[in-house]
């Protein structure tokens, strides 16, 4: 049995959900594209049948919007929590989701920018 690629699944329902770009990598001219959700799996363990990915997700803006990086990190919070789990997606099925970390402010090198990030536990299966 194999799992979905979990950055893959929600690179595509984030995008779909917020209508803002998603993305594994960020973009070279950050400064330039955002609003910005990034994910990115970190090392999580997997079941017999089930995949329990942790991943960070990040949400990016300039710092002269640090209330709409908040307000979309929130949004991307509900949405994880609450409509994420269920139903079938076009890579596959997340089955749980919780909130390790809720979103939080973090300092970034480029003083231009505004970063919030979020940690979730999820369990997914194809």
């Amino acid at each position: 049995m194999g799992y979905p690629d979990i950055e893959v699944l929600l690179v595509a329902y984030y995008k779909l959900k917020t209508g803002k770009r998603a993305v594994t990598e960020l973009p070279a001219s950050l400064e330039t594209e955002v609003p910005v959700i990034q994910v990115a799996r970190v090392p999580s363990p997997t079941a017999y049948r089930l995949d329990r990915p942790q991943v960070d997700v990040s949400v990016w803006t300039l710092k002269s919007q640090r209330a709409t990086c908040s307000a979309l990190a929130q949004q991307v919070l509900n949405l994880t929590l609450t409509d994420l789990p269920g139903p079938r997606r076009a890579t596959g099925v997340v089955t749980a989701a919780a909130a390790v970390t809720g979103p939080h402010w973090l300092p970034d090198p480029n003083p231009n920018l505004c970063r919030y990030l979020a940690s979730y536990q999820l369990a997914a299966h194809t």
